[in-house]
């Protein structure tokens, strides 16, 4: 989907408790992996290309159109394309980001994919309509379209849990179907959606035991199933 260019513009504080700070469109083939450390908080939107992104509490990954990255301050992040790289993104800060602290978006979880293209879209060319033709009254207006961005990202954070039990639930299919297999765990992690430390997290709660751990136990099982053979 091409978009007409979008000039960073910057808003007024707003007595919502929500301020952006900025909001942008940017387009390049190489945009340097250099890490950097914001004092509020952002959204980058990846419209198009695709390439890497880590942070101080994320291991790197891999990301692609419909990612969010969601930037906290004070917590340093580098991102970059492999090719090419078209995002969109807001500058914010106000007591909300605590409520989306407090609904489960921490550090450690900073990535949403496969978010719905066609919504954030259209969130965008509302931006860009705002800014090029009401500058005056757009600051409340970018304000209110930023709270769209941010309850779609908390409302897909509510059903999380669930996507969380399927991933576990996807790992562990692929670990006994191949046992044997010099499973990463820290892929498997990126592969479905989660970072290590909360696979870390989640896993022994659900499988009563570590990754590793059951990892061997299934070995166990099979090499006891090939001796009873």
């Amino acid at each position: 989907m091409q978009l007409p260019p979008l000039t960073s513009w910057h808003s007024k504080p707003s007595p919502l408790g929500l301020t952006v700070i900025g909001v942008g469109h940017h387009l390049s083939s190489r945009h340097a992996l250099h890490r950097r450390t914001l004092d509020c908080a952002g959204l980058c939107y990846l419209i198009e290309g695709g390439g890497s992104f880590e942070s101080r509490s994320f291991r790197r990954a891999t990301v692609g159109p419909g990612n969010v990255m969601f930037l906290f301050p004070g917590e340093w992040h580098t991102y970059g394309p492999d090719t090419k790289w078209e995002e969109f993104w807001f500058l914010f800060r106000g007591p909300f980001l605590d409520y989306c602290r407090d609904r489960g978006i921490h550090p450690d979880r900073p990535m949403f994919p496969n978010q719905d293209q066609a919504f954030w879209h259209l969130l965008i060319h509302e931006v860009r309509r705002l800014v090029a033709h009401d500058p005056a009254n757009a600051s409340a207006r970018l304000t209110g379209v930023l709270f769209c961005a941010l309850n779609e990202l908390l409302s897909r954070q509510t059903s999380s849990s669930c996507g969380d039990v399927d991933a576990l639930t996807r790992i562990v299919e692929d670990i006994r179907a191949a046992p044997q297999k010099d499973w990463d765990f820290e892929q498997l992690a990126r592969e479905n959606g989660m970072s290590y430390a909360l696979l870390r997290k989640r896993f022994p709660a659900r499988f009563h035991a570590p990754p590793y751990r059951y990892l061997l136990q299934e070995r166990m099982k099979l090499a006891a199933q090939r001796l009873a053979a």
